[in-house]
C-alpha cells in the first residue's frame, strides 16, 4: 500500500516540472520587441497677473516623462508665489504624477503686507497691517467725542482725500484724520428776566461770563448762571462738550452794600452798607470785574451803628461776620447764620431786639461777647460743629433760656438748657434767663466755668457736687446766689479769681479739700455774716482783697494751716474779728501786709501775742 501511495507522488512532481518547462519556453523575450512612440504634451501657464510664461512641452513614454521637465517659477512684484494649481480657484494642487496629458496650471499668489498709520487728535487709532492689493473699504471709520469724522486724507494740510475704493500698494502708507466739531446750544433761562437768544458754539470752544447774555428783572440784581436752580456756584466759564441749559439766579438789589474783592480776586466781602433800608438783602454772587464772585464775609464794622435795619438776609455764601460787623444795630431783629462758620468779637453786641439767628448749625467759632446785651435773645441752637465759644458770647442775654446743642457734636453738650463741655465735664454757661430759683450742679461735673453764673437775677441756691474740683473765675460774680451748699466729701480744690464776687451770700462753709483761692473770691459780698473754715484745712494762702468790703461779716476763726495772709484780706469789714485756730504760726511779725482796717480787729492766741 506504502509503495503505490509514493509511486503516485512521484508521477504529480514530473507532471508540474514539465507544465512549468512548457510556459517558460513560450515567454516572448523584450528585447524582442521595438519602444513604443512618445507622445507630446504641452503645460500652459496662467500667472494671474505675474510675468507671462511661454507654454511648455514635454513628452512621456510607456507612462515615463521623457527627459528632464523643469516647472518655471514666476515673479510678481509685491507677491510671493504660492504654487502651481489644477484649477483657478486653486483647490487642486499640481504634483508631477499629474503628466500624463496636456495641463493648464494657475499661479496663486499671496501679497505682501505693508502698516497704515493714522495721525489723529483725540484718541490714538491703532495701525493697520494690510495686504498688498486688498480692498481697502475695511478701513476702520473712527469715533472722538464731540466730533464727526470727514474722511482720510494722504497729507498734513488734509487737501488730497484719500478713497477708501483703492487697492492698497506695496508700501506703507500714513493716512490724517479730519474731524469736524459739532456744534452744540447753550440754552439760557432767565428765570423771570428778559428773554436771551441761545448760543451756537463748536465742542471745545470756552465760554466766559463776557460771551453770556445778561438779563434784566426789575427790582432784582442779576447774580449770574448757574448749572440748575439748586447749584450754588456760578458758571464764570462754560467748556462746550453738550447741549447745556443755564439758570438765572436773582437778588434784590442792594446798591448802598459795598463791596471788597479778595487780593486774588476770587470772591468778595461786603465792607460797608450806607443805605435807609430797613431790610437788606446779601446776596450770593455778585458780579464784579465781568466775573460772578461769591460774597464770603461780612468785614468788621461793615453795619456797626446802623439803627434802621431790622432784618438781615444772608446769602448762601457767607462764612465769616467781622469783629463789631452789626455792634449797636439796636433795631436789628432777625438774621439767618445758618451757613456762618466764623462770627468775631462784638459782631452783634448790643444786638438789643435781636431775637431770630436760625440755626447756627455750621458755626464752628464764636468770639468774645459776640452776643454781649442781645437781651431780647431767648433761644440758641448750635450745629455739631462747634468747637470753640468764648466763655462771654452771651454776656448780658438777659432772656436767654437755653442752649441746645446738636447731636454728634465733640466739644459740648446740654442737658436742660445749660452748656457744658463735653471732655473737660465743666459747666460753661447757665443761662440768664432761667428763672429757677435753685439749681443742683450735676454729679458728673468737675468744674463751674468762667463767668458761667455771672450777672444771674434769678439763682439764689446752688448745690454743687462732691466731684467738683474747681470754680473758676467770677463764675458766680454779681449773682443774686445767697445760698452755696458744698457736698460733705467735697473734693474742690480752686476757688478762682472773685468767683463770687459781689454776690448775696449770707453764710460760707469752706471746704477742708481746698487748696488755693484766688485774689477776691468772696469781696464784696455785703450780706455775707458767717465764715466757716472746716477742720483740717489744706488752705495756706488767704489772698489780697478775698473778703474785703464784707461788711457784715463777723467772728471769723482761721486754721492753723494758714501761713500768709494778703493785704486787706478782711479789708472794709468793719464789725470783723480775726481769730486763729489753736496751733497757729501767725504772729504780729509774720503779718507783712495790712489785713484789716484797725490791728485791734486781729485776735492773736496767748503764745503767738
Amino acid at each position: 500500500m506504502k509503495r503505490q501511495k509514493s509511486t503516485k507522488l512521484s508521477i504529480l512532481i514530473l507532471l508540474a516540472a514539465v507544465i512549468c518547462a512548457f510556459f517558460a519556453a513560450c515567454t516572448p523575450d523584450e528585447k524582442d520587441y521595438p519602444d513604443p512612440e512618445p507622445q507630446r504634451f504641452s503645460i500652459k501657464f496662467m500667472t494671474n497677473g505675474g510675468e507671462a510664461l511661454d507654454d511648455l512641452e514635454f513628452s512621456v513614454s510607456g507612462g515615463k516623462l521623457v527627459g528632464e521637465l523643469t516647472i518655471p517659477t514666476p515673479v510678481k512684484e509685491g507677491y510671493t508665489f504660492e504654487g502651481w494649481y489644477l484649477d483657478s480657484a486653486w483647490t487642486v494642487s499640481y504634483t508631477p504624477l499629474q503628466l500624463n496629458r496636456s495641463l493648464t496650471l494657475y499661479a496663486k499668489w499671496k501679497g505682501a503686507t505693508h502698516m497704515i498709520t493714522f495721525i489723529t487728535e483725540g484718541d490714538p487709532i491703532a495701525p493697520v497691517e494690510m495686504d498688498v492689493g486688498s480692498d481697502l473699504s475695511k478701513l476702520p471709520v473712527p469715533s472722538r467725542t464731540g466730533y464727526t469724522f470727514e474722511g482720510y486724507f494722504t497729507d498734513v494740510a488734509m487737501e488730497r482725500p484719500f478713497t477708501t475704493a483703492e487697492k492698497m500698494p506695496n508700501k506703507a502708507l500714513t493716512l490724517y484724520v479730519k474731524w469736524r466739531p459739532n456744534i452744540y446750544s447753550i440754552v439760557f433761562d432767565s428765570n423771570g428776566g428778559s428773554a436771551v437768544v441761545a448760543l451756537q458754539r463748536p465742542y471745545g470752544t470756552v465760554i466766559t461770563l463776557d460771551d453770556m447774555p445778561k438779563p434784566q428783572k426789575e427790582g432784582f440784581l442779576f447774580q449770574g448762571w448757574f448749572m440748575s436752580e439748586t447749584v450754588n456756584r456760578p458758571v464764570n466759564s462754560l467748556l462746550v462738550e453738550d447741549h447745556t441749559r443755564l439758570v438765572a439766579k436773582w437778588g434784590e438789589i442792594s446798591t448802598e452794600l459795598t463791596y471788597a474783592p479778595d487780593p486774588d480776586i476770587t470772591y468778595l466781602t461786603v465792607s460797608s452798607y450806607d443805605g435807609t433800608s430797613t431790610e437788606v438783602n446779601i446776596p450770593d454772587y455778585y458780579i464784579y470785574q465781568s466775573q460772578s464772585l461769591p460774597v464770603r464775609y461780612i468785614d468788621d464794622g461793615a453795619f456797626k451803628g446802623n439803627t434802621r435795619i431790622t432784618r438781615v438776609t444772608l446769602g448762601a455764601n457767607i462764612t465769616r461776620i467781622g469783629a463789631t460787623a452789626f455792634d449797636g444795630c439796636t433795631a436789628l431783629s432777625a438774621i439767618n447764620l445758618g451757613g456762618v462758620q466764623v462770627i468775631m468779637e462784638k459782631a452783634f453786641a448790643d444786638c438789643s431786639d435781636l431775637v431770630e439767628l436760625g440755626d447756627l448749625s455750621s458755626l464752628v467759632t464764636a468770639g468774645g461777647s459776640v452776643f454781649l446785651n442781645c437781651s431780647s435773645l431767648t433761644s440758641v441752637t448750635l450745629g455739631s460743629s462747634v468747637a470753640q465759644i468764648d466763655y462771654t458770647a452771651f454776656s448780658g442775654c438777659d432772656k436767654l433760656t437755653e442752649i441746645i446743642v446738636r447731636e454728634g457734636n465733640i466739644h459740648y453738650i446740654s442737658y436742660d438748657g445749660v452748656l457744658y463741655a463735653r471732655l473737660t465735664t465743666t459747666l460753661l454757661l447757665y443761662p440768664a434767663g432761667k428763672q429757677s430759683k435753685s439749681f443742683s450742679v450735676p454729679q458728673s461735673c468737675t468744674g463751674i466755668g468762667t463767668h458761667a453764673f455771672a450777672d444771674h437775677k434769678y439763682l439764689k441756691e446752688i448745690s454743687l457736687p462732691k466731684n467738683l474740683v474747681r470754680i473758676g473765675e467770677y463764675a458766680f460774680s454779681s449773682s443774686v446766689l445767697d445760698t452755696v451748699s458744698f457736698n460733705a466729701e467735697s473734693r474742690l480744690v480752686s476757688i478762682g479769681r472773685r468767683a463770687f464776687w459781689r454776690t448775696a451770700i449770707t453764710s460760707f462753709t469752706l471746704p477742708a479739700s481746698v487748696e488755693q483761692i484766688d485774689i477776691g473770691a468772696l469781696e464784696e459780698c455785703r450780706e455775707l455774716v458767717t465764715l466757716t473754715f472746716e477742720s483740717n484745712s489744706k488752705l495756706t494762702v488767704i489772698p489780697d482783697y478775698t473778703f474785703n468790703f464784707c461788711t457784715k461779716l463777723t467772728q471769723v476763726t482761721l486754721p492753723k494751716s494758714i501761713t500768709t495772709i494778703g493785704y486787706l484780706a478782711f479789708g472794709n469789714c468793719p464789725a470783723v474779728t480775726v481769730h486763729f485756730e489753736e496751733g497757729s504760726g501767725i504772729t504780729p511779725q509774720s503779718l507783712v501786709h495790712k489785713v484789716v482796717d484797725n490791728p485791734e480787729q486781729i485776735i492773736f492766741a496767748d503764745n503767738n501775742a
